[in-house]
């Protein structure tokens, strides 16, 4: 952006443009991180669902297993679901 005005007023807006920048740098820093550590709690959570998936058809008709696995699957659930919540919200960064 081309910077105009008294030297004063164009300091002022190099030194804003800088800050601008580093503000867009650190949201970008900032989203990666969150999605990186999402995709790092997600795929444990894929993997335990799918083993309980597995126990599920293994002992199907145990009435005991059957409820354990589904209060596990519910649970699994429940956790991924926090884990895209979590994800969506903004993280603080001091600075």
């Amino acid at each position: 952006m081309a910077v105009e005005g008294s030297t004063e007023q164009r300091s002022l807006a190099r030194t804003f443009n800088e800050m601008t920048g580093r503000v867009k740098r650190l949201l970008r820093v900032q989203q990666d991180f969150v999605a990186d550590a999402s995709h790092q709690l997600r795929t444990p959570l894929t993997g335990l669902r799918l083993r309980l998936e597995g126990l599920g058809e293994r002992f199907r008709g145990d009435p005991e297993v059957d409820a354990e696995v589904a209060a596990a699957m519910r649970a699994c659930s429940s956790a991924g679901k926090e884990t895209a919540k979590e994800a969506s919200n903004p993280v603080q960064v001091d600075g």
